[in-house]
């Protein structure tokens, strides 16, 4: 008994070892800034920096908002919103090749020295949802600025990425740069109703003429300020997957009649039933390579605690999932979610109807896929009498990009040029679970990269589509100084 005791104790001591051992050795990986940035040291580089302000300000004037009604578009707004920018970026408009798509989405090709070298895209959308205006303490179309704040819709969503490209590209034209590889530059009109033809009609495009890009850079994450527990500096978050997204329609159909004389089961019953089943079989909860990838770059800037549980995975992996589980983000990250959010029946209160429909949206893992979720939920409900249909604008889960080696390179790039900005912002590599249009560029690329170079908090993250949505100065000039830093060391 003193030998099992006792070689227990040893184990459990060469456990604690190994855990406090990999603990203290856990290290960011290191990327290290870029050098040579005297560039954004000169008066005309402060110049188009503050030029940036206004710029971004006037083009939230226009109204180019996209109704799930497309009769509803202003069609002249978005032609303006167009005449604006070639007004406003000369240097881009004489300098690059400009083809528009299905007449609203912009591509610009900016020709690289270097032909051998793949082109990367650098996108965004112009277009924005629409808006409550009774509801806003601001007027939303008038870019005003209150307390270092510019209010208005579009600001964060997505107008800073657009005009903080093209803003970036007329300073570094003016300075007489070109680019060592070709840059192309995609700004949609639609994605806030799918991106169909926009991004989609792009990659269709780029598809035609045989042009596959070595990696893509569109919205998503941002420099997040008291966001990821436990960590108080800057994070700036880098989506390198994106979910899949897939809406069904269940139709449960069933014998109708009058309700004073119902049969044992109805459509509506049948329906009832079945969601109930899917409610209590949710799809497996689990850490995933994203979120492995995640912290392993910000899990060394945790408190010992968590720091200890994310270096230790291997031993820690059911803490950290319990953890994640007890928020509403947390879980959605954890598995494929599925959420009903229409249900249909009856005309009368007392006709029984013949069909009951549910519609449910699912949010996708990249270990999942649309056939294999369907599947699994047919298997769950067991019922002939309900058929499923799947909603236009399905798209499976993107691929998880690389983030090292030759692959990584656009990553290597993002976190190179926000390291550059400032050195100790943590990094954290991580899963979109909403949808933006770069998900149509898996046919032409495996890596995609999800930032815009912006602070974030809380509070913002909230005002994004809701009411007085705003971006603070601060992000306008550190957007332009990470595009002008990221696109000159391309």
């Amino acid at each position: 008994m003193k030998k099992i005791i006792g070689g227990i104790a040893i184990l459990l001591i060469a456990l604690v070892s190994v855990v406090i051992w990999r603990t203290v050795s856990f290290k960011e990986p290191v990327i290290e800034p870029f050098k040579d940035i005297e560039f954004t040291n000169s008066e005309l580089y402060k110049k188009f920096q503050d030029e940036l302000i206004t710029k971004l300000q006037k083009s939230i004037t226009y109204k180019t908002i996209s109704y799930q009604d497309a009769s509803l578009r202003d069609t002249k707004e978005f032609q303006r919103f167009i005449e604006f920018l070639k007004k406003s970026f000369p240097f881009v408009h004489n300098n690059l090749e400009l083809k528009l798509i299905n007449q609203y989405t912009l591509l610009y090709k900016w020709q690289g020295r270097n032909s051998n070298l793949k082109p990367v895209v650098l996108m965004g959308h112009y277009d924005v949802v629409p808006v409550s205006e009774k509801e806003w303490t601001v007027p939303p179309f008038e870019g005003k600025i209150i307390d270092q704040y510019m209010y208005g819709r579009g600001t964060i969503d997505d107008k800073i990425t657009v005009i903080g490209l093209l803003q970036s590209v007329e300073y570094l034209l003016s300075i007489n740069h070109q680019p060592e590889r070709t840059i192309y530059f995609s700004f949609g009109h639609d994605e806030e109703i799918g991106g169909v033809e926009g991004a989609k009609a792009v990659v269709s495009y780029l598809q035609q003429n045989q042009i596959f890009p070595e990696f893509v850079m569109d919205e998503g994450g941002a420099i997040t300020i008291g966001m990821v527990p436990g960590v108080e500096k800057p994070v700036a978050t880098i989506g390198i997957s994106e979910k899949g997204y897939v809406s069904i329609k269940l139709i449960a159909t069933g014998r109708g009649g009058h309700s004073s004389t119902p049969p044992e089961d109805t459509a509506v019953t049948r329906l009832v039933r079945a969601l109930n089943k899917l409610q209590e079989n949710p799809f497996p909860y689990g850490l995933t390579d994203v979120q492995r990838t995640m912290f392993r770059y910000v899990g060394p800037n945790f408190p010992f605690v968590q720091k200890m549980a994310a270096a230790n995975l291997w031993l820690f992996r059911p803490v950290i999932e319990s953890i994640l589980k007890k928020s509403d983000t947390g879980r959605a990250s954890l598995h494929t979610t599925m959420t009903p959010t229409i249900l249909k029946a009856g005309i009368k209160e007392n006709i029984i109807p013949t069909e009951a429909e549910a519609v449910i949206n699912l949010r996708i893992l990249p270990e999942d896929s649309i056939d294999g979720i369907i599947n699994r939920i047919k298997k769950i409900i067991q019922d002939d009498n309900i058929r499923i249909e799947i909603l236009p604008f399905s798209s499976e889960p993107s691929p998880v990009s690389a983030v090292e080696g030759e692959e990584g390179l656009g990553f290597q790039l993002i976190v190179k040029t926000i390291k550059t900005i400032n050195n100790d912002y943590a990094i954290a590599p991580y899963l979109v679970l909403g949808a933006t249009d770069s998900r149509y560029f898996k046919e032409v690329t495996k890596n995609i990269y999800r930032f815009v170079p912006m602070y974030l908090n809380e509070e913002d993250m909230h005002r994004m589509h809701g009411n007085d949505e705003r971006i603070s100065l601060e992000s306008i000039k550190t957007a332009f100084q990470f595009y002008a830093i990221f696109i000159k060391n391309l």
